[in-house]
This record gives C-alpha cells, structure tokens and sequence, in this order.
C-alpha cells in the first residue's frame, strides 16, 4: 500500500499546513498518516491547543487519516532526536513516503547534507548541531531545511525503503507580523495571546481551526514559571542531573536561577549562556517540569517505537499494528516497560497543559471517525 507520512506539530493548523497537504496529495495514496505533538512541542513550551485537540483538527481537514502521537519525551528534545522517533513510528505504521517542507525544495542537495558526519562530530564538542551545520552548509541556517535534513538521515538510519517528498515551504518561519499569504504559527501564536486581536488571524487559519481558537482559553507564562519555580527549588543536584537535557553541570546553574527568579522569563534569563540556546534551555526547563529522565529516553531509543493513536478514521484502524495504543486503561499490564513510562509522561504533559489552562483533566482516548475525508 501507498502511504503517506507527514511529522507536524500544527500549533495551530494554518494556511500554510493545508498547502503543504495539498501538494503532498497531487500523488495518490491510500492512506494518510501524521505524527504529532502532543501538548508540549519543540520550541520547549506549552502548545496553544492539547494533543487531542489539535489532532482532532487535523482530522476535519479531510485529508488526514489518522494522527499519531509523538511522546513528549521526544517533542521537548532536538532534532535529531525529534525526527528520528517520529519516523520511527511511521515506519511501523507502514509509511512508504514522508512528505515534509524546506524552505530549500533541492532534495539532491538536502540528501547530499544529510550524508555529512559533522552532526556526529558535533555531538562529541558539545556543540549545538544547528551552529556546526550552518557553517558548513550555508543552506541550512533555515530551520525547516535543518528538520529535513534529520528526516532524511533518520530514513537512511531506520527505515530506507520510506521514499521522501520535499514540498518547498511558502512564507518565512520566523515573521511575526500577518503580511504573507502563509504567515507563520509564531506570528499566528502571537496574535492568540491578545484575545483582542483574535480576528486578525481569521483568514490565515482553517475556519473549524478558528472557531475553536476564538473559543479557547490560553495559557501564559505566569502559572508555567512559578510552577518552575517551585519544581527546581524542591529539587537538588543530584535530582535534576538525571533529567533528559541536563548536562555539563548546568543543573547548578539552573538552581541558582530558581532561587533569584521571580517569573518565566527572568528565570530563563538568569539561565542563558551562549552555550544553551533559549530553545534548549525551554526544553530543559519543560523537562524538569514534566520529570523526563535521560533513562526513560535512551531506553525507548533501544525499543520499538510507542504507537499512541490520538485520532483515526475506522477503516485505517486494521491497517495499523495491534500494539497501537487507544486509551490509557487499555494498555495496562500489556506494554513494556519503557512504553508505559513514555505514556504516564504524555499523560501527566496533558495534566499539567490542563493546568495551565485553568481547565480540568480529563483521561481522553483516541477519538474514531467514521470516515473523515
């Protein structure tokens, strides 16, 4: 069968996603798979919508056929990290194709960068993979052309019979303002924060995509930093050293910080160096939070990849292997290990995004479609 992969966070679902669905559809497949964010996603902060909404979304598309979760273990971690789980868990979904944007649509030249070990030898310096590869290969100082590049080297890694399709990416990453045709989710997210300014955003969003972002509370970063706050000054060094992202001593560092700041931003200030990127030290941060250890990620490294549904249509449903995850209670006492601790992760991620958006949690489950295209 033909089936198409797609790695999204859609933070919201805007114009620009439905054009790179779009031109990714000109071939026919049989199905459509997508593996998402939960509610915590890359950029190391809360998402504007939960996991399950915002899969639900995608599935109104008409254009999606199911939407898998990408544990948040691997949401709030690198690229390389990032992009090789979700192709991992496409590739035991039965992708045979992944589509994704570049602001590069060159695939030759994204394949041939791709092939280059500098990645490796970075990691052993200790610096941060996008520095060394913007040095040598100018074209990927853009992050779309630096997840490609992971796409493509995770394929090669864990699932070379994935044939890739490279959709040249419209509008600039990192505009804040709503002057393209396809601004940003940045610019989007932006203008979600003043509930004021809601509107503007009307003709860059799907319509069912903006009705329910007109209706929804957001979270800020006034509950998110002091439950920082609390979490590290709680803690020790010996606790936040055993926390995925935490290395070369910086948990004294961010101990320090907790005890100086007052809210999220001076505690992020108080952290930064030019060794850590803000990003890095967010992750970190959403880390500690969520009490992601390094463990619990190198020991899902070494297993099959989890398969949480988050929203399917019923009849790709048999198409999916048995092990693939509906709901919490059904898993219990039939999964390893590892994949129960990646799922009482992405579970407490939903607790605390509930939190924050001063709403209650409820356990939800995937939701089935009787035929959403």
């Amino acid at each position: 069968m033909k089936i198409l992969g797609i790695v999204c966070e859609y933070n919201p679902l805007h114009n620009g996603h439905i054009h790179h669905l779009t031109q990714s559809l000109k071939e026919s497949f049989d199905a459509v798979y997508v593996v998402m964010s939960g509610s915590f996603v890359q950029r190391g902060e809360p998402a504007v919508l939960s996991g399950f909404d915002r899969a639900s979304l995608a599935m109104e598309t008409g254009m999606i056929d199911a939407v898998l979760q990408l544990p948040v273990a691997f949401s709030l971690s690198s690229a390389p990290d990032f992009c090789s789980y979700a192709v991992r868990i496409l590739a035991r979904a039965g992708v045979s194709h992944l589509s994704f944007g570049a602001e590069t649509a060159d695939l030759a030249l994204l394949q041939s960068v791709a092939s280059d070990n500098t990645l490796k030898q970075g990691a052993k310096t200790g610096r941060s993979h996008a520095s060394l590869l913007g040095e040598n290969h100018p074209v990927l100082s853009s992050p779309n052309n630096i997840l490609a590049v992971e796409y493509l080297r995770a394929i090669k890694a864990y699932a070379p019979h994935i044939q890739p399709i490279v959709i040249k990416r419209e509008g600039n990453y990192h505009e804040e303002g709503l002057t393209e045709n396809f601004p940003s989710a940045l610019a989007i997210r932006k203008h979600l924060i003043d509930k004021e300014n809601t509107n503007t955003i009307k003709n860059h969003v799907p319509e069912h995509v903006f009705r329910l972002l007109n209706a929804s509370d957001f979270n800020d970063t006034t509950l998110l930093g002091q439950l920082l706050i609390y979490k590290i000054r709680s803690s020790n060094e010996e606790n936040l050293a055993r926390i995925n992202g935490i290395s070369e001593g910086i948990e004294h560092r961010i101990l320090r910080a907790a005890d100086s700041a007052i809210s999220y931003e001076s505690l992020i200030e108080h952290i930064k160096t030019k060794r850590y990127t803000r990003t890095h030290i967010c992750r970190t941060l959403c880390n500690i939070l969520l009490d992601i250890d390094k463990c619990s990620v190198q020991a899902a490294k070494a297993e099959e990849p989890l398969l949480q549904v988050l929203a399917a249509n019923k009849s790709v449903l048999p198409l999916l292997p048995s092990s693939r995850i509906l709901c919490y209670s059904d898993c219990e006492g039939t999964i390893s290990n590892t994949h129960h601790a990646l799922l009482s992760q992405n579970r407490r991620a939903e607790s605390i995004f509930s939190l924050l958006i001063g709403k209650e949690f409820v356990n939800m489950n995937c939701k089935i479609y009787n035929n959403c295209n």
